[in-house]
């Protein structure tokens, strides 16, 4: 495996100095909280539960358990990454019972659940939950993951998850971990001012699904969505309800490209928090052919989705979560995305992927119109992005870094100092 070590030059005297992903697999006898609130992206909840799993088949020694921050909301993406059933490594799920990361009571209640008697770390998945580790459970080692971004760091907001409890006058903490699942990230974190010993590039890891949807199962797919066998080729537009998903460049540009394949289609998911986007709604009003897009249920996951799926188009104009392009790889649907830093970390042009030449919807759809057009191309693009997906992008490697981050930080942070 490729070790990933935080970029840049690293004191001799210091932890951190180590190769990141060095692991030693002497049990650890420690308890881990991973919180997560209502702005945690999927993708971040996805690691999340590959982590889980992989730790239930090691019966690791370490104790894993969940504090929910928010609304229901987050419960349902738990659930849809499979962490509130069996088999997912996680002793207990803590629902806190708050409105967000912003409110008190999760605050306090977080911060019974820190045990000053035992050694254990806090996992913030996400910015906010980082914040609400800082004024909650700041006894606690501590592991900061973000996922695509923001790449616009609040100063105030770093200097407060760097700190102790504000209850102990501002007092500095045990060296926070910060890890991004994108070197953009990385990057972004030690512009603002994070030490590059302390920021680890652990690239995001998804769980591989074996073998292909049966035949019947697309067919039912198929159905439920209202695709008839005529319709084709099947465009699945990534990325959330944010705004910088630009799901509109997507139906441009399959506007475009139906001038040469009139039954196209282009599939929509759901974000499982906005299920009421009402500026998706606007432009799919606004488009001449009401035919064209098909919203896909949230309960629907990306895997299935992808397995009805011609293309997968990344149209986002800024950070957005890269996890369904990186599954697209993974089973053999070739993606085409926008000319920007995220897109370019995961996709090599024309080798494991197509990019825009620029950000206009002609430019996009000219490169889809290429790929539909040669078949070679196509499916060389498939097997490399398999291979480079496998490769990069495996579950086993981002574990093995996480968990060699864990224990830096167990003995970084002992109990009760």
């Amino acid at each position: 495996m490729r070790a990933i070590a935080p970029s840049g030059p690293a004191k001799q005297s210091s932890r951190a100095s180590r190769r990141i992903c060095t692991y030693n697999p002497r049990p650890m006898a420690f308890r881990i909280i991973h919180v997560v609130d209502t702005t945690t992206s999927e993708d971040s909840v996805e690691a999340l539960a590959a982590l889980l799993r992989s730790e239930a088949a090691d019966a690791s020694m370490a104790s894993h358990e969940i504090a929910v921050l928010g609304h229901r909301s987050t419960g349902a993406l738990l659930e849809a990454a499979g962490i509130s059933g069996a088999g997912t490594g996680s002793r207990k799920i803590h629902w806190l019972r708050s409105l967000g990361w912003l409110d008190p009571v999760g605050w306090r209640a977080l911060a019974k659940l820190v045990d000053p008697s035992r050694p254990m770390l806090l996992h913030a998945w996400g910015l906010p939950a980082a914040l609400a580790c800082a004024i909650g459970g700041s006894s606690a080692g501590r592991v900061v993951t973000l996922g695509e971004g923001p790449l616009t760091l609040p100063q105030t907001a770093l200097d407060t998850i760097d700190r102790g409890s504000w209850r102990r006058g501002q007092r500095k903490g045990r060296g926070v971990q910060w890890t991004g699942f994108t070197r953009e990230v990385v990057e972004a974190l030690v512009e603002a001012g994070v030490p590059r010993q302390r920021v680890a590039h652990v690239p995001l890891g998804l769980e591989e699904k074996v073998g292909q949807p049966r035949e019947i199962e697309r067919k039912e797919l198929r159905e439920q969505l209202g695709l008839v066998p005529e319709d084709g080729p099947v465009f699945l537009l990534a990325g959330d309800a944010r705004p910088q998903s630009r799901h509109d460049y997507g139906l441009w540009a399959a506007g475009i490209v139906q001038q040469l394949f009139p039954r196209v289609r282009v599939i929509v998911r759901e974000d499982l928090r906005n299920r009421r986007d009402h500026g998706l709604e606007r432009l799919f009003n606004s488009m001449g052919d009401p035919d064209l897009p098909v919203v896909a249920p949230a309960e629907i996951s990306w895997q299935r989705l992808l397995g009805i799926a011609d293309v997968l188009m990344v149209t986002a104009d800024g950070p957005v979560p890269m996890g369904a392009a990186i599954a697209a790889m993974m089973a053999g649907v070739p993606v085409v995305g926008t000319p920007i830093a995220t897109v370019r970390e995961v996709l090599e042009d024309g080798h494991t992927g197509l990019i825009a030449r620029s950000m206009k919807a002609r430019a996009l759809a000219a490169r889809v119109e290429e790929l539909l057009a040669d078949g070679e191309l196509r499916n060389r693009l498939i097997k490399a992005a398999r291979e480079e997906s496998r490769s990069r992008h495996g579950a086993a490697d981002m574990v093995k870094c996480l968990r060699s981050l864990y224990a830096m930080g167990a003995v970084a942070a002992p109990a009760g100092v």
